[in-house]
């Protein structure tokens, strides 16, 4: 509104100065006017127009002013002319400074960064920009609405559309320009029809009325993807790729669970933002850092922020802000463009998605980058009304001094912790679709399926969701298909070959609609009388399993030996992805050779991924030794069994089994291993049925382990041990933290028939796994180690048993 406001206070001016008694000359400069193409007159055209408008009282405005103003670096010969020409400007502009003129001068640019610091300090700055409420534009829009006598449309509404289809062309702002050129635009359109009846020769002007238009928000939306957006002055095009702004429409009741969080964080950004505070001496921090792993909602909660303090919001992706720079400094430069741009548009949110990128390293020297960051987050102040929220789920990649600048404001995301935040989380997700949805579908059913079937992050639950609603969607949109191509045969072919799996699935579904005494067929399938039922949901989570987790779970149970062996036990593992399964350890003892260690293992992996860098790995090694030395002390304390001068192995049965530095990592089979050796050395097989797992330590104590659920941690193990095809589960031993912890996931396998015993140390398990208690179990060992000796190794066999009876 630059020119429109200029044309307003120019008319002012005018009036005044007629009712003052003085003439008011306004001259209107264009470059037309001034540019010349022979060298010099452009010059002396400028100073003529200046000379001209200085002696007498004047109102000069100047448009497009960076076609006079903008920086040239003066080598060429035309960019000689143009230094000239400014020169000349500056004199003139020293002139009516000084105040010995009656003139007054309006300039107007969109390039201000562009224009000469020498002209720039010559005038006063007046940023339009600055101060435009959405009050102000909903004002206009009004006004606009009120005009046009289309008073059927709500400004909110339309604002409401402006507002999102500038976020989706990622343009900073809306403008009141761009306000009155869609109103031109839809008012055109309707003028349309009108303007064609001009062209018949045959009507008169006494055929025509004048026309009564009427729009509604259709007609917006139609317009506004025709529409060119006014363009702020851009920083780079680098800034521009990597940062999305947009308008958050959400509340906390759109985030699930994390009841324990979310009032925190909220109420902690909502003070940042509180001008009061100040007043009472409180100084917060404006950096607020959320760690968690994928898809628990730390972007959700920056947005929410956003939206409850009606703040800007920016959100900027690490990895695109730092790449593709040709030049050294260019990402410094960004970064600091960056927190220029976040400050002009205050109050605002920065969000710096997936921070790891540009936090990783601690050297200031080599990591240039992150030594701005540091400056620039050094640099906020309360008073500034900016708040950058850093997320980032590789914890361990963020550098130190960075992570102090955030204290006290580092809050960990989690996933939903028990079965009533899961259903909060599957309810949100269900709400937008609860038209379309049978009264069977429930929000703990939902969640008891992916108890049941795969742990998701709350991102994934949204997907699952969506999912079943698209098989749903794509059923009934393969209804209509088949039913326009009745009689058609080769129409109806064509539909069986594109949508046989969707008619399948129909078909699946229409019979147990027939079940319920519902007489349903194919021609009369619609969204009224076909819902999106638990079918649908089952169908959406049972294919989120990727093929690569299926072929390693079907895998690792081919594995399982066909009966019960002694000295074979059954675990449970997970892999780094979520998945989990069941996992096989074989036992076996023999004497020891002269010069041998008491323990092996192999199938175990010898190294491991830390940080960046990988680092050796002998976590199940030391859990072999853990559990062969808790043993050993359990049977020379209760028979005088001396296992020291027997070799035990242990082989951990996996796909990854005899990859080069792969295989099976964690101390989870600790507790596997003792009962796989307590298996061997009794010669009482342990059925397949029964799994296991735990740490094991010397005094017989069952530690926890990961992989069990609990605190919305994973539960890839019980997952794995559900959906085991080849034997049937009816037991599991875990440790008793574990199952205090999980209680949600323990009622589920408890819930699929499935024995849980929770226990703190061996002893407790060993009536489930071998039907004796501990007593009895180490005679049976005293007495199989007898039994299983040669007559060669009689006198061997006897030095190894101490004060036998």
């Amino acid at each position: 509104g630059k020119t429109f406001l200029t044309m307003v206070g120019l008319r002012e001016m005018l009036l005044e100065g007629f009712r003052s008694g003085v003439l008011v000359t306004p001259v209107i400069l264009k470059g037309s006017d001034v540019y010349s193409e022979f060298y010099g007159k452009s010059t002396r055209q400028l100073g003529r127009f200046l000379d001209y408008a200085s002696s007498v009282p004047s109102v000069v405005y100047i448009d497009e002013f960076q076609s006079f103003g903008r920086k040239v670096k003066g080598e060429t010969g035309a960019e000689i002319e143009d230094t000239r020409l400014q020169d000349e400007l500056n004199r003139w502009l020293d002139k009516i400074v000084s105040g010995k003129s009656r003139t007054l001068v309006i300039v107007a640019t969109n390039a201000y960064e562009k224009i000469r610091e020498d002209i720039r300090r010559r005038l006063t700055k007046v940023s339009l920009n600055d101060g435009i409420t959405r009050e102000m534009l909903l004002a206009v829009v009004n006004d606009f609405l009120k005009r046009e006598g289309w008073t059927n449309i709500k400004g909110e509404d339309l604002l409401d559309l402006l507002e999102r289809e500038v976020t989706i062309r990622r343009r900073s702002s809306l403008t009141p320009s761009d306000i009155q050129e869609i109103f031109r635009e839809v008012r055109k359109t309707k003028e349309a029809p009108f303007r064609e009846r001009f062209r018949d020769p045959k009507s008169t002007l006494k055929d025509f009325e004048k026309p009564k238009l009427t729009a509604i928000i259709d007609d917006f939306v139609t317009a506004a993807r025709t529409m060119k957006f006014y363009s702020e002055q851009e920083k780079s095009q680098e800034i521009t790729d990597a940062v999305y702004v947009m308008k958050p429409k959400v509340s906390r009741d759109d985030i699930g669970g994390l009841h324990d969080l979310k009032h925190k964080i909220l109420n902690h950004v909502a003070l940042a933002f509180n001008p009061s505070m100040a007043e009472l001496g409180h100084e917060s921090n404006p950096r607020f850092f959320l760690l968690g792993p994928p898809g628990t909602g730390k972007t959700l909660m920056a947005m929410v922020a956003a939206a409850e303090n009606s703040a800007g919001f920016i959100k900027v992706r690490g990895g695109e802000l730092m790449s593709g720079a040709s030049y050294m400094g260019d990402p410094e430069k960004r970064i600091k463009e960056l927190f220029a741009l976040v400050r002009q548009k205050s109050p605002c949110i920065l969000l710096l998605d997936e921070a790891d990128a540009i936090f990783w390293g601690a050297d200031p020297t080599s990591n240039k980058i992150l030594a701005q960051v540091k400056a620039e987050l050094s640099e906020l102040r309360p008073e500034d009304r900016v708040v950058v929220i850093a997320t980032s789920n590789k914890e361990q990649l963020i550098d130190q001094a960075t992570r102090d600048r955030f204290e006290p404001n580092i809050f960990y995301v989690h996933a939903p912790l028990n079965d009533s935040e899961w259903n909060e989380v599957v309810g949100i997700h269900l709400r937008k679709f609860q038209r379309f949805l049978h009264p069977e579908v429930e929000s703990p059913k939902i969640t008891k399926m992916f108890r049941r079937e795969r742990i998701l992050s709350p991102r994934g639950a949204a997907e699952t969701v969506a999912e079943a609603h698209r098989l749903w969607a794509s059923e009934v949109a393969a209804a209509r298909e088949i039913t326009k191509a009745l009689g058609k045969v080769e129409a109806d072919l064509q539909v069986h070959t594109k949508y046989q799996e969707d008619l399948d699935r129909l078909d699946l579904m229409l019979s147990a609609y027939t079940q319920e005494g519902i007489n349903l067929t194919r021609d009369i399938v619609g969204q009224d009388n076909y819902k999106i039922r638990l079918f649908h949901f089952e169908r959406a989570i049972s294919s989120l399993e990727s093929l690569e987790d299926k072929e390693h779970r079907e895998i690792a149970e081919a594995l399982i030996l066909p009966q019960a062996t002694a000295g074979v036990t059954y675990g449970l593992y997970t892999s780094d992805r979520g998945s989990g399964g069941i996992l096989t350890i074989q036992c076996t003892v023999r004497p020891l050779s002269q010069g041998e260690k008491n323990v092996s293992v192999t199938g175990q992996a010898s190294s491991m991924m830390m940080g960046q860098s990988f680092v050796p790995d002998d976590s199940v090694v030391q859990s072999a030794e853990n559990a062969v030395e808790a043993a050993r002390s359990w049977l020379w304390s209760r028979t005088r069994v001396n296992l020291a001068k027997f070799h035990i192995h242990f082989q951990i049965r996996s796909i990854l089994e005899g990859a080069p530095g792969q295989g099976v990592s964690g101390p989870s089979a600790g507790y596997a291993m003792l009962n796989a050796l307590v298996s061997e050395l009794s010669n009482i097989p342990v059925s397949l049925s029964k799994v296991m797992t735990g740490t094991i330590g010397l005094k017989m104590d069952v530690g926890p382990v990961g992989g069990l659920g609990g605190r919305g941690r994973e539960a890839g193990k019980l997952v794995g041990m559900l959906k085991a095809e080849k034997v049937k589960i009816t037991d599991i031993l875990v440790p008793y933290a574990n199952f205090k912890n999980a209680t949600d996931e323990m009622k589920v396998v408890q819930d699929e028939g499935i024995n849980v015993h929770p226990i703190t140390n061996a002893h407790e398990g060993w009536p489930v796994l071998f039907s004796l208690n501990s007593e009895e179990l180490a005679k049976k060992i005293r007495a199989a180690l007898i039994e299983r000796e040669s007559l060669v190794d009689v006198e061997s066999t006897a030095a190894r048993f101490v004060k036998s009876s």
